[in-house]
């Protein structure tokens, strides 16, 4: 079956999203844990890394996150 693609071409939020879901069921089966500590962990580090990429750039006033990287995160 051909994944649902928007008006970019790009496959959409929804299949993306239910892709996501699936491989997190799968992965949260095999370690033994709960789907939410999982999706929670996995947040973080993505947050994390958003975070350390600019670290290095930005002096200590800047926001907590920036323009690109609330984009990023999908704010």
């Amino acid at each position: 079956e051909e994944a649902k693609r928007d008006e970019s071409g790009s496959v959409s939020s929804v299949v993306a999203g239910s892709l996501l879901g699936s491989e997190l069921r799968c992965q949260a089966k095999l370690l033994g844990v709960p789907v939410t500590v999982l999706s929670v962990k996995s947040v973080l580090e993505r947050l994390m890394e958003i975070t350390e990429e600019k670290k290095e750039e930005e002096d200590e006033d800047r926001e907590m996150l920036t323009i690109s990287q609330r984009v990023q995160v999908g704010f």
